[in-house]
């Protein structure tokens, strides 16, 4: 099964792309708030250590094709900065039917 997924998808003001290990910085400021994670399966990251264990795993999810991580970037073009505001997944590939699921964790302002 060999799912083509781009490395970025980008709007007018958002960027969708692949998350990379020099995110988790930005990463963890979200996924170590209780109040945006508690509707997640997985627990909320409690050390950097934490952080590199959920990257780990989704590297080998993405490599077996069974889940495309990513994180969702504002632009600030004028500046030619990055900020990430959150992230999404894609994940259980119906390759017959075309289907995946998706799901979504924005930060707290967003």
């Amino acid at each position: 099964m060999n799912h083509a997924f781009p490395t970025a998808l980008p709007t007018p003001s958002l960027i969708i792309r692949l998350v990379h290990r020099d995110d988790l910085d930005a990463l963890f400021t979200m996924q170590s708030d209780s109040k945006i994670t508690r509707y997640i399966p997985r627990m909320h990251w409690a050390t950097r250590a934490d952080g590199d264990v959920w990257f780990a795993r989704l590297l080998a999810r993405r490599e077996a094709q069974s889940a495309v991580q990513c994180v969702i970037v504002k632009c600030a073009t004028e500046a030619m900065t990055e900020t990430v505001i959150g992230t999404a997944i894609l994940f259980n590939f119906e390759v017959a039917s075309r289907l995946a699921g998706i799901g979504y964790l924005p930060g707290r302002e967003h």
